[in-house]
């Protein structure tokens, strides 16, 4: 880094490297505006960033309130807020024999030199998603030219745990239906023609008309009269449903989008980017940013970002001044776009940063409880069990459905609320486990990354002693890892995980300044915070067309037409295009990597 940077002035400061925000600098440097982006972390990504296995652990190790890490003087503001946002945070070495509560460890646990030394062969994702075929967010890469720096790869399968350690796949289209042996031929042609319904304009429906609010799992039964089996299946593992209470047309819409996808790229809805996923898809609209003249500083903290006040005119330097750890220039930016981790309590337009120490973070707020694991085999159906005696059997041989299943490389388990006999209140959502291996450039050859995701709707003071994520979560990776394998011993004991770790997430409510587009409503116009998805019904198969829309809004917001009360509006009567045409050289094939 150099002493003295070669500019010090810029159009638009970009704070986060989040998708959103990787997307909106993009956008703007495309615009011809010039962009300074930093990120407090030395990654890019934030929330959602890519990590080697020993930055994994590094990330955990920052956001735990122990004895050994930097008291809360030490810490930024950036990093206080995520400790917040991050709680409950825990990781072990299962199959070293490393637990983190052993009695007496109060320092952060070594990783084993095993992992150490293939630390940089995993690409492990603080926030996996599942990428709709069609959508905002695939729109945004192939109009940006981003897609041409990154790699995607089908979701093999999706399947529902079902009990007595099986998990049942999920058919992906018209065929699988008709191939299954496990479903009457009656209940094809139900599934069929709820499925043909499924994939039209049903708003103005009579069968939607008045159930709209209804739960979908009711819906599905007494509206089409199908079976319980075939409407969890339904629910839980194409409309992604999180809870038994979702609502039928939310649901519908969400079942439309994806049904309609399937068949883009191949017979599966959904993509999965290499490396991690949204963290390097972050990158890639980076890499666009930089290209454009875009200036970058990450891992250095803010030693201030305030606005700068002016008792006539405009300030000469910018409307923020921002000073950073190690740079001695002030930097000066006429738009500051962030996320809310970053922002100091001034400009929070009256949001409470400064809570008593002793108030907990989650409080009254929606959750999401996550888990990761690294195990060394794979995730397997079991043998498909053989047909019912009112089955119907005019789907192909019966040696084709009996063949012992191939492992998948990238596939979705879907645990149903329940099926673990857990009748615990706080926990009536259905858990996700996203399964990537070395195809998806996740994790070294013969190993798996498991993902593991459950809403939690709300949380108070009263439930707060229960909400603990590794007791919530653990069970289900137990089922995982013991599920039977055809080329082992049905008495061995399952092997334990590599690497685990579980933590609790709060979902940030949207920011006030970011709803409502119109000057009068924001007293700061030329601070733009990024807002979280508003919804978190479905975080994994949402959240990222959910990043590509709030970037697009937000561009749409700075860049209205002049007289709008933006330093950066554009002078043209008509808004500009949010991605222009590709140029040439940017729109050519040479060493795209194949989808």
């Amino acid at each position: 880094m150099p002493d003295h940077l070669d500019e010090v002035h810029y159009d638009a400061v970009v704070v986060g490297t989040d998708l959103a925000s990787s997307i909106l600098a993009a956008a703007l440097s495309k615009a011809g505006k010039k962009v300074l982006h930093l990120d407090e972390n030395e990654y890019y990504g934030g929330d959602s960033a890519s990590l080697a296995l020993e930055e994994v652990v590094r990330w955990a190790n920052d956001r735990q309130n122990t004895a050994s890490t930097s008291g809360a003087r030490d810490l930024s503001r950036y990093l206080r807020r995520q400790r917040r946002k991050f709680t409950s945070v825990s990781y072990a070495f299962p199959r070293y024999s490393h637990s983190l509560d052993s009695p007496g460890s109060s320092s952060p646990l070594v990783l084993p030199s095993e992992l150490q030394r293939a630390s940089r062969q995993y690409s492990i994702s603080l926030s996996p998603t599942l990428l709709p075929s069609t959508g905002p967010l695939i729109d945004t890469l192939i109009k940006s030219g981003v897609s041409r720096y990154g790699g995607f790869r089908l979701l093999e399968g999706v399947s529902v745990y079902t009990g007595d350690g099986v998990i049942k796949r999920v058919p992906s289209s018209k065929e699988d239906v008709f191939k299954d042996k496990e479903m009457s031929l009656l209940d094809k042609r139900k599934l069929m023609k709820f499925l043909m319904f499924a994939t039209g304009d049903f708003e103005s429906k009579p069968e939607v008309q008045g159930n709209e609010d209804t739960p979908l799992l009711s819906f599905l039964q007494n509206t089409f009269s199908l079976s319980s089996d075939v409407s969890f299946a339904i629910a839980f593992a194409i409309a992604h449903c999180t809870s038994p209470q979702d609502a039928t047309l939310p649901a519908l819409q969400r079942m439309r989008h994806y049904l309609r996808s399937s068949g883009r790229y191949g017979n599966s809805p959904f993509l999965i980017g290499h490396y991690g996923g949204p963290g390097e898809i972050a990158q890639g609209f980076c890499r666009v940013t930089a290209v454009r003249g875009g200036t970058y500083i990450l891992g250095r903290r803010f030693r201030s970002l305030k606005r700068n006040t002016t008792s006539e005119g405009a300030p000469a330097h910018g409307a923020f001044s921002i000073e950073l750890e190690d740079i001695p220039d002030t930097l000066h930016a006429d738009v500051l776009i962030t996320t809310r981790d970053y922002l100091p309590p001034d400009m929070l337009d009256g949001a409470d940063d400064n809570s008593p120490s002793n108030r907990s973070p989650a409080a009254g707020k929606k959750l999401l409880a996550r888990g990761i694991a690294v195990i060394d085999h794979p995730i397997q159906y079991a043998a498909v069990i053989p047909p019912t005696p009112d089955a119907d059997q005019s789907s192909p041989s019966s040696e084709e459905s009996t063949k012992t299943p191939q492992p998948l490389d990238t596939t979705l388990v879907v645990f149903p609320p329940g099926c673990l006999g857990d009748t615990r209140p706080l926990f009536e959502s259905s858990v996700t486990a996203l399964i990537t291996g070395e195809g998806a450039f996740s994790c070294p050859r013969g190993q798996y990354v498991v993902y593991l995701c459950a809403t939690i709707p709300s949380a108070s003071e009263e439930t707060l002693p229960t909400l603990n994520p590794e007791s919530l979560l653990k069970p289900y990776l137990d089922t995982l890892v013991a599920l039977p394998r055809p080329d082992s011993s049905s008495s061995s004991a399952p092997s334990p995980p590599l690497f685990q770790m579980f933590y609790l997430q709060r979902l940030d409510e949207p920011a006030a300044t970011t709803l409502t587009p119109t000057e009068s409503s924001n007293p700061h116009p030329s601070i733009h915070v990024i807002s979280p998805d508003p919804s978190f019904t479905s975080p994994l198969t949402e959240t990222s067309d959910w990043a590509a829309t709030e970037a697009e809004r937000v561009f749409r917001n700075i860049m209205r037409p002049e007289g709008a009360g933006t330093e950066l509006a554009n002078e043209e009567d008509e808004p500009l295009d949010f991605w222009p045409p590709l140029e040439e050289e940017e729109g050519g094939s040479e060493d795209v990597e194949e989808w």
